[in-house]
């Protein structure tokens, strides 16, 4: 599922708030938390086109370098997010059952 967020984060060129509302029918339909952060966050930092233009002005060093390192730290990210929402989550149960 991470591959499918992050493909599909890359795919469109609007901007980031037309994403939102795309997220939200992803979390009804039941995506987890770290798929639609790694959604949101690909569509911020990586577009086709803009890869091209990275190929294009900067050669295929730093475009692959740049684009691997950015897909680690989204997933790294989405997964990170969703373990602090999961702790802030048990700990609120905690705090209103004492």
């Amino acid at each position: 599922m991470f591959l499918l967020a992050v493909f599909f984060g890359t795919l469109p060129t609007g901007p980031l708030y037309v994403a939102f509302p795309l997220a939200v029918a992803l979390r009804s339909k039941g995506a987890s938390i770290s798929n639609i952060v790694i959604f949101l966050s690909a569509w911020a930092c990586i577009k086709i086109p803009q890869e091209l233009v990275e190929l294009q002005f900067l050669g295929i060093e730093f475009m692959a370098a740049r684009l691997i390192l950015t897909i680690i730290f989204v997933a790294l990210m989405g997964i990170f997010i969703e373990k602090l929402i999961e702790w802030t989550d048990n700990r609120q149960i905690g705090i209103s059952r004492g």
